[in-house]
């Protein structure tokens, strides 16, 4: 039995089931099936969004340093390692699977020279890691990990002064969405799921969520039952430390017909939030649709 913990939307998750079934899923995942389940790198305006924040949050980091190091939490298999390194910054890659981390070798081996991977648990790679970043990268990540606000925490401890912690693409506490999106984005992930062919895994599934109950699968994805990731305690433990935040919400969804029709709508089911340690710029962020 793993440890307990509240996450950040008050649910008891256990650690343990969290990083076996990531492990487990992702190590067996081709990178076509990797990017069929991800969004922001699936979709051309989200791949946009993703490299624009990433050009301005290293533009800001340069300000401080001319070459900034950059901890990439959850690398997977180096698309947004590879989106930093692009733009000339030193990147540490951390992920729990050996798999993707051999993919992101590959792809970016043309930087090796500014490359480090890092196998294992990020709140684990944190402890062990030697010195500190100018930014600290969470993309797709948190919602992964039952006790986030552990790693958002030490991800404070390990940012320069005036660094910035960056989470991208999240999905946002359920409670705190308006209805019409909270419905269109469970509309639209059914649809996909029921459209890949898999009517009993589907089925199944609905019918677990329905009643409130977890499946083995859901430790993978967890704020699909557990009310998603909850923005505001992110902000609450950032701020505590004189962090400035800003949120902004937009829509992302696995299927690019929904992607339309959702960004057509004007829905909003994803956060990105930007923290700006103590000693930070003044500037502010906006997204850009």
């Amino acid at each position: 039995m793993g440890k307990r913990v509240e996450d950040g939307g008050g649910t008891q998750v256990t650690l343990s089931c969290g990083f076996d079934a990531n492990l487990a899923h992702y190590d067996r995942l081709t990178r076509e099936e990797y990017l069929e389940e991800t969004p922001h790198l699936k979709h051309a305006a989200l791949r946009r969004l993703l490299r624009e924040t990433a050009r301005a949050v290293l533009d800001h980091a340069k300000r401080r340093a001319a070459q900034p190091h950059v901890l990439d939490l959850g690398a997977g298999e180096g698309s947004v390692t590879l989106m930093f390194l692009e733009e000339g910054a030193v990147v540490t890659a951390v992920d729990i699977s050996p798999q993707r981390l051999a993919q992101l070798r590959e792809r970016c081996s043309r930087f090796a020279d500014r490359l480090r991977t890092v196998e294992g648990d990020a709140l684990d790679a944190m402890n062990r890691l030697d010195g500190r970043f100018d930014v600290i990268v969470a993309c797709s990540f948190l919602h992964h990990v039952p006790d986030y606000l552990s790693v958002v925490e030490k991800a404070k401890a390990c940012l320069r002064p005036g660094g910035i912690f960056l989470v991208f693409q999240e999905t946002p506490r359920y409670d705190t969405m308006r209805r019409l999106d909270y419905y269109f984005m469970k509309l639209a992930y059914y649809a996909w799921r029921a459209g890949k062919g898999r009517w009993g895994e589907w089925f199944r599934r609905f019918i677990a969520h329905r009643r409130g109950l977890l499946l083995e699968e859901d430790n993978v994805d967890y704020h699909l039952v557990r009310n998603g990731v909850d923005q505001f305690a992110i902000c609450r433990t950032l701020e505590a430390s004189g962090f400035r935040c800003q949120v902004s919400y937009y829509w992302s969804t696995m299927s690019r017909l929904w992607q339309w029709v959702g960004t057509s709508l004007g829905i909003r089911n994803t956060f990105r939030l930007i923290a700006v340690a103590p000693e930070g710029c003044e500037r502010s962020w906006a997204v850009r649709s």
